[in-house]
């Protein structure tokens, strides 16, 4: 099996069954983004847990490069103290080089939806809920 099949089935399998992918109850601040060249949204919550890590959740109603796309970042960004340091160290390419093929400027707006939030997200600075 080549690394492209690979890959392609890996980026199918986190646009069917998205890593946290859920709306929590309690959120520390809520970032929606909207693509309007497709119509793609989501949602980014960010919490925090009882041993204050961060963590970032989504909920979508978009398509499944975008759904895999922020699937693969927040699992690779996922219980972390430092999250939005990192988050503020995110590049546009990082989460891009997650899809083994050179996405159409289109597609490529939808798998940056998730970048998008996150860089709005890492400006949440007061742990109250909110939306940004």
């Amino acid at each position: 099996m080549s690394s492209s099949i690979y890959s392609r089935m890996y980026i199918l399998e986190h646009a069917k069954e998205p890593f946290n992918y859920k709306k929590p109850k309690k959120f520390l601040a809520k970032v929606k983004v909207f693509n309007k060249s497709c119509g793609d949204d989501m949602t980014l919550y960010l919490v925090k847990d009882k041993k204050n890590k961060y963590n970032i959740y989504f909920s979508a109603n978009a398509c499944a490069v975008a759904v895999s796309s922020a699937s693969m970042i927040l699992e690779s960004l996922s219980k972390n103290k430092n999250l939005l340091k990192k988050i503020n160290l995110l590049k546009k390419k990082d989460i891009l080089n997650n899809f083994d093929v050179v996405l159409s400027p289109s597609r490529q707006k939808c798998a940056l939806l998730v970048y998008n939030g996150l860089k709005k997200l890492s400006k949440y600075e007061k742990e109250k809920e909110k939306e940004i």
